[in-house]
């Protein structure tokens, strides 16, 4: 079985070196967010954002107004001034997500249109042989769906 200290290398290598700054911010949210940390997720990060939502409406209007020391922390982890926005939307009763979690659930009528054209993305070999030593089976497609999803948002971001 893979460990944690593995899969964490591993997905450091499935992901483009341009985009390795944001697992910075997933790994240390609790870090960056403080006690907000467990009524809040990362929903989205892109090239300057960070997109946050709440188990409550209460608790995004704490985060809204924590938002320019979320800023301030998150750029001096990653030691550039990369984060210049903090947006805060939503939260469990928007029907995302069924159930606020780690095992949160995504209904099909509101699927990303990154996700429907993931099928259309190919894996590298060196992707491949990075998957291919991860023998658990449920963690190796979790993978595989996230390293396809950040081929199509770089493709996006080309254009």
């Amino acid at each position: 079985m893979l460990g944690q200290g593995n899969a964490k290398n591993m997905l450091h290598q499935l992901v483009d070196p341009r985009h390795r700054w944001k697992l910075v911010l997933l790994e240390h949210w609790s870090d960056i967010c403080g006690s907000l940390s467990d009524q809040s997720r990362i929903e989205r990060i892109t090239d300057d954002t960070i997109v946050l939502s709440t188990t409550h409406p209460a608790w995004g209007q704490e985060l809204s107004m924590s938002a320019r020391s979320i800023k301030v922390r998150a750029n001096r982890l990653l030691g550039e001034r990369k984060i210049l926005h903090v947006m805060v939307e939503g939260n469990s009763q928007d029907q995302r997500f069924a159930r606020w979690g780690d095992d949160a659930v995504v209904g099909p009528s509101i699927q990303s249109p990154v996700v429907s054209r993931c099928d259309k993305v190919n894996l590298g070999k060196e992707e491949k042989r990075a998957l291919s030593s991860v023998k658990e089976g449920e963690l190796r497609e979790s993978l595989k769906a996230f390293c396809l999803k950040c081929k199509v948002r770089s493709e996006d971001t080309k254009l």
